[in-house]
């Protein structure tokens, strides 16, 4: 039996609204600078090294996709002279939570905010190899009480210049930390003036309402933290969603 046109329509509307509903993307712009700074503002240091423009997030299903806006992508390994490996500044670990709770306000960018007095963060994405471009990555659950289980700061990796100290930048992988590595998928990489993260959030809370961020390269010159909301409609919402696109066709139609 043919399917009037406007049925046909509906469906395809409705269609379209579910596969919107299954692949989400978000963008965070980069307002956030963090404690100290300094003095020196969001970025410290040179603006053409260090800064991040702001950060997409796509999710389809479980997995996620984190697109971080940097020019640093060009700089992975920059100034060994200053730190403690002689290795020179590396990608940093990508933080996360289920909620974003910053100390400060965000008109001035949260300055009272860093590792001791901000977000405790629950998961972590660690890069493999921060001085490499691109490649695996493990994910991390951090069950520690505090970030101070957990995380390192960039105090961690600096031993000289100015930087932006307190703010935490990888996981720790230190046996006595409280990250403890989780079986999901991960990987990151680099390019285009990006680094980017791809990681299974599966079994985790991440995804049921607002996912909380946070990156910056070892030394925490420049930092992005933020929240999305990834809520996905419900199967009812979109069935609702398409009875009312339905309607408004139908509608349409007899006059």
């Amino acid at each position: 039996m043919q399917l009037p046109k406007y049925v046909k329509k509906a469906v395809g509307c409705l269609a379209i609204a579910m596969c919107a509903g299954s692949a989400q993307a978000y963008m965070l712009d980069d307002n956030y600078i963090g404690g100290d700074d300094h003095g020196w503002g969001d970025v410290i240091g040179d603006q053409s090294k260090f800064n991040i423009s702001g950060l997409d997030v796509s999710v389809s299903g479980t997995m996620v996709t984190v697109d971080i806006h940097t020019v640093f992508d060009d700089y992975i390994g920059i100034f060994p002279s200053l730190t403690s490996n002689n290795q020179g500044i590396g990608v940093g670990d990508l933080l996360l939570s289920s909620s974003w709770n910053p100390n400060g306000s965000s008109a001035d960018g949260y300055k009272a905010d860093n590792a001791a007095t901000g977000t405790k963060w629950t998961y972590g994405v660690a890069v493999d190899d921060a001085y490499a471009n691109g490649g695996s990555a493990t994910f991390y659950q951090l069950s520690g009480a505090t970030n101070a289980d957990n995380l390192l700061n960039s105090e961690d990796f600096l031993s000289g210049g100015v930087y932006r100290d307190g703010q935490a930048v990888a996981v720790d992988t230190s046996a006595q930390s409280g990250a403890q590595a989780m079986a999901n998928s991960a990987s990151w990489s680099v390019g285009n003036d990006k680094i980017s993260f791809v990681f299974d959030a599966a079994n985790t809370n991440l995804l049921q309402g607002d996912l909380a961020l946070h990156w910056a390269m070892l030394c925490g010159n420049d930092v992005i933290e933020g929240s999305v909301s990834t809520a996905v409609p419900e199967p009812s919402s979109l069935a609702l969603l398409g009875l009312g696109l339905f309607g408004i066709v139908y509608l349409r139609r007899k006059v």
